[in-house]
């Protein structure tokens, strides 16, 4: 088998002689097809807001000229074309994004795009009412979903909270954009009840959530009855 490379491709001319001085000329094109690329123009990843317009630009060469798509992983196509438009980005919208060209010669290429997107926190609480018996430790839980990462403060009777003789904080990141704060109260107290607030704030907003903490006749377990 022949291969033919780019180079190849151009007008070629048989000439055929009938006499001494007489010849036929035949022309023909040769167009030696090639395996798609995609432009360093085509976009990169990038950062962008909650409910901001976004477009994705994606060009391609080769020849036949290639025919381009976008999807996301595991997911079935987004769009045909050299655009790909999300007229008002959600966080559900951020990850990978994949330009896709193919004109039918070697196999498609293809670009990552990667977006992430930037919005307020949201608190959502394990339990918004937290019962224990006096003298046994409690514990409040809520997670944070925001970007850029927050700051996460807990908030008893208008005062912040910081690790003591009765409360000790621990955050720990769960996944891309999210995390848990568990607020433990030690040995609680009658002077320990009540409502305690879990706040987190980033450049964009702020959210809260309240938990009540009340007293109860008998030990909660978990995690009461492991002492």
């Amino acid at each position: 088998m022949m291969f033919r490379k780019m180079m190849d491709a151009s007008i070629y001319r048989c000439d055929v002689i009938t006499g001494i001085n007489d010849k036929i000329s035949y022309y023909t094109q040769l167009l030696v097809g090639n395996q798609p690329f995609i432009y360093e123009n085509s976009s990169r990843s990038l950062v962008v807001v909650e409910r901001q317009s976004v477009q994705l630009a994606c060009f391609a060469g080769g020849y036949p000229t290639p025919k381009i798509f976008w999807r996301k992983p595991n997911n079935p196509i987004l769009s045909m074309g050299n655009i790909l438009k999300i007229p008002a980005i959600k966080k559900e919208d951020r990850g990978n994004y994949y330009c896709i060209a193919g004109n039918g010669v070697g196999n498609d290429t293809s670009r990552r795009i990667s977006i992430s997107v930037e919005f307020p926190p949201v608190i959502t609480a394990l339990q918004t009412s937290v019962g224990q018996a006096v003298l046994y430790d409690a514990y409040l839980e809520c997670h944070v979903e925001a970007n850029p990462q927050p700051a996460i403060s807990w908030i008893y009777k208008g005062i912040e909270i910081s690790n003591n003789q009765h409360y000790w904080i621990s955050d720990s990141v769960t996944a891309d954009d999210k995390r848990d704060s568990i607020l433990r109260i030690m040995k609680i107290n009658n002077y320990l009840y009540g409502d305690y607030t879990c706040k987190a704030s980033n450049n964009l907003g702020a959210a809260e959530i309240k938990i009540n903490v009340y007293e109860t006749l008998l030990p909660q377990c978990p995690p009461a009855c492991e002492y």
